[in-house]
């Protein structure tokens, strides 16, 4: 049930018209929705490490032509609670720090190959208001998005790369 009020605001958001941030909605190549095909962290060293979404995470990204933009990750493996109707606190945790899922506006500048999230809605509520920068790489059927360095759970900082390719215009 949470996946699909998940779903629905996703897709609200990316109908949702508007006027695009800063004037330009990004480049056509940006605008589609991509699958995700792999998340790993990248140490200050460049070494890579699997990242806290597991092996094989999956997820979907959505850029329009109006600025909006969607995201939804799952974590492999995700936990499953015992009784769906009565999820523990634990259970509920654990589902909760397992998905990604947030959805607002975005800017692209393409001369710094920098998109900029800028989240109107999350399933963290903290996060909402806040500019989320992803360095840009194009490569043909395949975008990959870069992040600030981020907090592991032994503490250290690393940055994410995620690796999408594309399913639909």
């Amino acid at each position: 049930m949470r996946i699909g009020l998940l779903l629905c605001l996703v897709a609200v958001a990316c109908a949702h018209p508007g006027a695009p941030p800063g004037g330009a909605a990004g480049p056509e190549q940006l605008v589609g929705m991509w699958r995700l095909v792999e998340v790993v962290g990248v140490r200050n060293d460049g070494t890579v490490t699997t990242s806290g979404f597991g092996s094989h995470p999956t997820g979907y990204i959505v850029y329009d032509r109006s600025g909006r933009m969607a995201v939804q990750i799952a974590r492999d493996p995700r936990p499953r609670f015992r009784d769906a109707e009565h999820p523990t606190g634990d259970e509920a945790r654990a589902a909760l720090d397992s998905y990604v899922a947030y959805a607002g506006t975005y800017r692209y500048d393409s001369a710094q190959r920098v998109v900029t999230h800028h989240l109107e809605l999350s399933v963290d509520p903290t996060d909402v208001g806040q500019d989320w920068a992803r360095e840009v790489s194009l490569e043909g059927d395949r975008v990959v998005l870069v992040t600030e360095p981020l907090p592991l759970a032994t503490g250290e900082r690393v940055r994410h790369r995620l690796t999408w390719v594309r399913v639909g215009p």
